[in-house]
Parts: C-alpha cells; structure tokens; sequence
C-alpha cells in the first residue's frame, strides 16, 4: 500500500509525551501507511521541537490554539488521509493493520475512542461520556484521534459530522494537557520517523 496517512500533532510543550507517542506510531511507518508527520506548535519552551526535528517530522509553528494548530498542520500535510491526535495520545498495538482496514474499505471520517491512563472512577466517567457523545452525533472532540480525507476539512467545522468509529483504543495522559507537565525521564529516546521528509 502507498503510503497515505498525514499524521498531525498540535502540541505546546509536549515534551513529556512525544517519545512514547511517536514510538506507538512506530508501527505504521513499518507498514507503509505514513506518508508523513506534521507537528504544528504553539510556541513550546521546552525541548518539544527538538524532539520533533530528531523524529524527522515537518514543522511548523504559531499562534498556540487547537483549531488554528491542526489548520496550520493541514497546510503541510502531503497524505490524502489525515491522523489528528493530541501529542500524549499512545495507539494500542495493532492500530496499523485496522487503520489499513479501513482504508481500503472507507471513505467517512472516523475515530477512535479513548480512555484515560489514570486510576479511578473520574477519568472512567470522562472517557466513557466523551466516547458516547461523539458516538452519538457523530461529532468527535478534539480529545479523539481522529481520520479523515484531507478533502473532507471543513471551512468552519474540520471534521464533518458523521464520524464513525474505528476499533483502534487510544490512551491519553489526562483530562488535557498541562504545559506545565512534568520533564521527560533522562534518557528517555525519540524515534526517527525519516519517511517523512521524502518526496
């Protein structure tokens, strides 16, 4: 399979997360499904766009803001699919083959439903109301990755409803993301995702 899938990561000071996301996404580089990886960034103090620059992902940065973010993302994306998720979300393993799946058989957006990797009754109840809105209007928050064509962004809404859901679980960090995060352990190694500087 031609490799189609633009993955694009709106981050501010996601240095914390980014080793164990991008290595999740690992498996889809080996199958042939990422064309490339975008991280647009909001204005990171951290060492968020090094980490980015040693993956080999295409950059770009502005104003900080979700929306504008993954609009700015888009402008660079190469893929005729679109993958946009927050930078701490992990892929369960497995995601590439369903993802491919889906691609040969879809054309409507879709998502992934989420859960939180954090103990308690609090995070369970998040996840499962945010899981059940989105199944329910079709609607997916920016909290759920989400894949769609890139013919599909919307002028006002980027994801059209209608959404369906793509069997792939994906675990976040938190509720949101805090820029305040704590720092990455030493030591901690940033896969290199060198696809997606090629023509």
């Amino acid at each position: 399979m031609v490799a189609q899938i633009s993955f694009i990561l709106p981050t501010l000071n996601a240095q914390p997360h980014l080793p164990t996301c991008l290595t999740a996404l690992m498996e889809g580089l080996h199958a042939g499904l990422i064309r490339d990886l975008v991280i647009s960034d909001g204005g990171s103090c951290d060492a968020t766009l090094a980490m980015a620059d040693a993956a080999g992902a295409e950059i770009v940065s502005g104003a900080p803001g979700w929306q504008a973010q993954v609009r700015n993302g888009i402008k660079m994306a190469r893929g005729r699919w679109l993958w946009i998720m927050r930078p701490d979300c992990i892929l369960q393993p497995g995601w590439s083959e369903t993802a491919a799946a889906y691609l040969r058989s879809e054309s409507t957006p879709a998502f992934c439903p989420v859960h939180l990797r954090a103990p308690g009754l609090r995070p369970m109840i998040w996840a499962s109301a945010r899981n059940l809105s989105a199944h329910v209007s079709g609607a997916p928050s920016r909290d759920h990755p989400l894949l769609l064509r890139a013919s599909d962004v919307g002028a006002k809404a980027i994801c059209p409803k209608g959404a369906q859901v793509m069997p792939v679980r994906a675990s976040l960090s938190s509720f949101r993301l805090s820029p305040e995060a704590a720092s990455t352990p030493s030591g901690a190694s940033v896969p290199e995702l060198t696809i997606s500087r090629k023509a």
